[in-house]
């Protein structure tokens, strides 16, 4: 892939050389109180799968023994990550809850994907260094569906669950509040209200 390791390492975690201050950490702290802290991925101590001197600050490269060239088979491409990855002996939560994977220009068909309730997210290359994208996808990871508006499956730009941005360090902004909500963020700042509640004439909430 195009992006560096310490390219990641500041776009993802804001480690590195020249760190982007609005990354996939800042922000998961951000817009869930400090509910969701992400961490660099590592071994724990005294881990002796063959993958860990590989991690560098939780970012690594995957080599792979098939080709990478334009037009691949991504779904191929994908299941060799999976392969190399356990026989690294590092798809464990000892080592990391989810896992971001990069492809290489020209293979997969989309800018990023992810499964629901999942611990991967896939980004075509660049993409890779996207906040947008990775709050997007892992939003998957999380349970979250696309935020749409007005008949558009992507159309709330009020929400990560929307449209993603290529840009880098930005934009910065969250999920809408009813996906906080059933992500369990902010607990104990809302409240539940019946129409029962409400009396004819007017209320104010």
């Amino acid at each position: 892939p195009t992006p560096t390791i310490n390219d990641l390492q500041e776009r993802v975690f804001g480690m590195g050389v020249s760190p982007v201050a609005v990354n996939f950490k800042s922000q998961s702290a951000a817009c869930s109180e400090n509910d969701l802290i992400i961490e660099p991925g590592a071994c724990v101590s005294g881990n002796t799968a063959p993958g860990c001197a590989e991690i560098s600050d939780g970012v690594m490269n995957l080599d792979l023994d098939m080709d990478l060239s334009p037009g691949v088979d991504y779904n191929a491409v994908q299941t060799a990550a999976f392969a190399k990855l356990n026989a690294l002996g590092l798809r464990d939560a000892a080592t990391a809850d989810y896992v971001m994977f990069l492809f290489p220009p020209g293979i997969s068909p989309y800018i990023a994907y992810a499964y629901i309730n999942w611990w991967a997210s896939f980004y075509s290359d660049t993409w890779g260094g996207s906040v947008s994208a990775h709050m997007h996808e892992v939003g998957h990871n999380f349970g979250l569906a696309h935020s749409g508006e007005l008949g558009e499956e992507y159309g709330d730009q009020s929400s990560y669950m929307g449209y993603s941005y290529s840009s880098i360090g930005s934009p910065a902004m969250c999920y809408h509040g009813g996906q906080h909500r059933s992500l369990g963020w902010y607990s104990t700042h809302t409240t539940e209200i019946a129409a029962s509640d409400f009396v004819s004439g007017q209320n104010e909430l």
